[in-house]
């Protein structure tokens, strides 16, 4: 921008000076400098329709992984400088930063630049092109090339911060397993737990009509139905840590580590995952490693919740107390004593510095 402006003032005080002095060689400065700026922008809108790009990455296992980006100029005419802005974004911990890189490319040559980007957080990273321009080899004009990128890929957790921690063997009581299906209040496969707006996908037979009608639109009534598994894993943080990257990293961390040691020990589980906005969720039931590599992803990808109201609220409209053997609750150092006057309620807290 600053080379530009200085260009404009230059070429104005020509045009001056020539109408001042009336003298040819002012005239031909005049000239020549308005034909570069021509000469230019005919060169960059040339350039720009025959250069194309794309992104890679490559990872290690360290947490390092280095973005490539490659440019290729199909042209007959060089590409002086090629200046490429963007952004990496982390979608679970919504942390991101800019990155800024210029190279030169010959005709039909392709060029490729790397730098590398040392994820501190696990999650979704997204890499997106928000600026592709081409320019003279001065700088000072740029023509915008069509080319907008994104590159999607994955830090996984590597595992809980405490190196200790060990998940004992839980073999569900006899007593437990006897009274969970049980046709009792609260634990009644046919009673309403909760009313809800009808959703896509509901079952018409849930619709409660008489209360449709008199509301205006569509209400389901929420069953209770029996669980897949005898253990259930759900996970939150308190209002004061909600934002905070390193304590979602955290419980990341220790979700992943607390799903790899019940598969490891034949322990099936399921687990509930809220929606940001909270008005739906979703019930995995891992049992095998592609499925819980789908839950660690759906959480990775951070368009979840990890509001403690969610949660409560979960607990309470789906009886889990009764209906799982072993439940198991992940969240931060804030929340203390939730629901432990249960015996079938382990509360495992993960801290952060």
């Amino acid at each position: 921008m600053r080379a530009k402006i200085g260009y404009m003032a230059i070429l104005v005080l020509m045009g001056f000076l020539y109408l001042w002095t009336n003298v040819a060689v002012t005239f031909y400065l005049f000239f020549g400098i308005l034909l570069f700026a021509i000469l230019s922008f005919l060169l960059n809108w040339y350039a720009a329709r025959h250069l194309t790009m794309h992104l890679q990455v490559k990872q290690d296992l360290n947490q390092v992984s280095t973005i490539l980006i490659c440019v290729k100029n199909t042209g007959i005419i060089p590409c002086f400088r090629v200046s490429m802005k963007g952004t990496i974004a982390n979608c679970l911990t919504d942390s991101s930063f800019c990155f800024n890189q210029e190279i030169s490319v010959a005709p039909k040559q392709e060029k490729k630049v790397e730098f590398a980007v040392e994820s501190f957080y696990c999650g979704r990273i997204e890499v997106e092109t928000d600026e592709f321009i081409v320019r003279d080899f001065f700088g000072i004009f740029g023509c915008l090339v069509k080319n907008h990128e994104v590159l999607v890929y994955y830090v996984y957790p590597d595992g809980a911060d405490e190196g200790e921690y060990h998940l004992e063997e839980m073999t569900p009581a006899a007593q437990n397993m006897e009274n969970r299906y049980l046709r009792r209040k609260g634990n009644d496969i046919t009673e309403i737990l909760d009313l809800r707006d009808y959703q896509k996908g509901d079952s018409i037979k849930t619709i409660h009509w008489k209360l449709s009608k008199k509301m205006g639109h569509k209400i389901v009534r929420e069953l209770d139905t029996p669980a897949n598994q005898e253990t259930i894993v759900l996970f939150a943080l308190s209002d004061r840590n909600i934002d905070k990257p390193w304590y979602r990293d955290s419980l990341v961390k220790m979700i992943s580590q607390v799903s790899k040691n019940l598969l490891e020990n034949d322990q099936f589980f399921d687990s509930v995952v809220f929606e940001k906005k909270g008005l739906s969720h979703m019930t995995f039931s891992v049992e095998e490693g592609c499925t819980r590599e789908r839950y660690e992803r759906t959480i990775l990808d951070g368009n979840i919740s990890f509001m403690q109201s969610f949660v409560d609220d979960y607990l309470m409209h789906h009886n889990v107390l009764h209906k799982y053997s072993h439940i198991i609750l992940i969240t931060d150092d804030e929340i203390t004593d939730w629901c432990m006057e249960n015996a079938n309620v382990r509360q495992i807290m993960v801290s952060a510095s």
